[in-house]
């Protein structure tokens, strides 16, 4: 709910509310099929729930972990100000947006968990995400040039580590 607040104080949250949305069905096909039993028919291969708890608990350590690493200098492109340093330690010297990788293999792993069918709401965020990642390297572009062209360098993917 706090982060609700946080994102409409500011004219452009239209991102950030879709990010909402999105991961608000994705929450509410997962409990239609825990209530209803919409999903996957016969018996659920007990592998998958657990590749989707793996996930699920990976995907949460890796966004706690970044977001935390960040400090001070979490700041969204979609909110006005800029970051006070360019973080390129811990998880971000393997993919630049950790915190976006984490919130998909989040999602991805809490459908598997529920044998959902729809799992393929998770693949609808991605565009959303790379829009934002777009947005945020942008800014940390022109905030730090010369340390910024160093990371991409030495960082070469955004989202997927080893893959994009």
């Amino acid at each position: 709910m706090l982060a609700l607040v946080h994102v409409i104080r500011h004219r452009d949250y239209t991102l950030q509310v879709s990010v909402l949305i999105l991961e608000v069905v994705a929450v509410l096909f997962g409990l239609a099929q825990l209530i209803f039993g919409i999903g996957v028919s016969g018996n659920v291969i007990a592998s998958l729930r657990i590749l989707g708890l793996v996930l699920f608990t990976a995907g949460i350590a890796i966004t706690f972990i970044s977001r935390i690493r960040l400090n001070d200098s979490y700041c969204p492109a979609a909110i006005k100000g800029e970051p006070k340093e360019l973080v390129t330690s811990g998880l971000y010297c393997h993919v630049r947006h950790p915190i976006y990788f984490g919130a998909i293999l989040f999602g991805l792993g809490f459908e598997s968990i529920l044998s959902s069918p729809f799992v393929f709401v998770i693949f609808l965020s991605i565009p959303i995400f790379l829009r934002q990642i777009n947005r945020e390297e942008e800014l940390l572009k022109k905030t730090f040039p010369c340390e910024w062209s160093k990371f991409v360098k030495r960082t070469p993917y955004k989202l997927i580590p080893f893959l994009f």
